[in-house]
């Protein structure tokens, strides 16, 4: 059956999308016993009602039962003028010690009619994966300074350094946010041996974290400034970052 105009569209928004992607299906990694909250974008005709039902299964059980205390329902409403709303919803999954991955599966109803589904796939980090790195360096910056008690919450020790507009003498990993005209001095200047550096920065037509290979035998990563925010409650980030790290070693 085709479609009518009235019927609404309900799609997933992507926590981790700087443009906010939205898909039917997708995978999220988040922290477990922390809050992740998820979101959908409706579009659908003035005065519409819409309900948005979820139910949450841990993938690795042979029962399809639902974890009964985690179901949930949302409700909005399509303002007069508008197209456009959103539902979201805050999970906290159980502490489990180790990896796990659940599944979301969700269905929004106009009135009782269902008009869209879609899986969302959780894959949950425990604390702690920070904690191979021992010690960091981080400049003294209002942007880095949500990320230093996330590393002593994993017993990461932390330098904290003055704010400079030249990057100073360090052994190890160091942390800083640049501009994007320092950025292009940063990726320029020889990195030596056993020095890592994480520049917080943007350059023309990134939008994912990069890699790159500066001079000298150092090593450098560009994360975008869009995720600094995220970093506290971002597993592939923080992993990403140790893997950089030892790769180096």
């Amino acid at each position: 059956m085709s479609a009518r105009a009235e019927d609404p569209s309900v799609t997933f928004i992507h926590p981790a999308s700087p443009s906010g992607e939205t898909r039917k299906t997708a995978e999220v990694e988040m922290f477990s016993d922390q809050p992740s909250v998820l979101g959908w974008r409706i579009l659908a005709v003035p005065g519409s009602r819409i309900t948005l039902r979820g139910k949450v299964f841990q993938a690795a059980s042979s029962l399809a039962v639902p974890l009964k205390d985690l179901g949930f329902e949302e409700k909005t409403t399509i303002a007069e003028g508008s197209v456009q709303a959103e539902a979201r919803h805050s999970l906290v999954l159980p502490e489990t010690g180790k990896p796990a991955v659940y599944l979301v599966q969700w269905q929004a109803l106009n009135g009782e009619t269902p008009h869209a589904a879609g899986t969302v796939r959780l894959r949950l980090s425990p604390r702690g994966l920070l904690t191979p790195l021992q010690s960091v360096s981080v400049m003294a910056e209002d942007d880095l300074k949500p990320w230093i008690p996330v590393f002593e919450r994993d017993q990461v020790k932390v330098v904290t350094l003055a704010h400079a507009e030249r990057l100073p003498a360090w052994q190890g990993l160091l942390f800083v946010k640049a501009s994007p005209a320092m950025l292009e001095k940063i990726k320029s200047q020889p990195l030596e041996p056993g020095q890592c550096l994480v520049v917080i920065g943007d350059l023309p037509g990134m939008r994912e974290t990069m890699l790159m290979k500066p001079a000298g035998r150092g090593r450098l990563m560009v994360v975008p400034a869009s995720r600094c925010k995220d970093f506290p409650s971002d597993p592939a980030l923080q992993r990403l970052i140790v893997e950089f790290c030892q790769s180096a070693s």
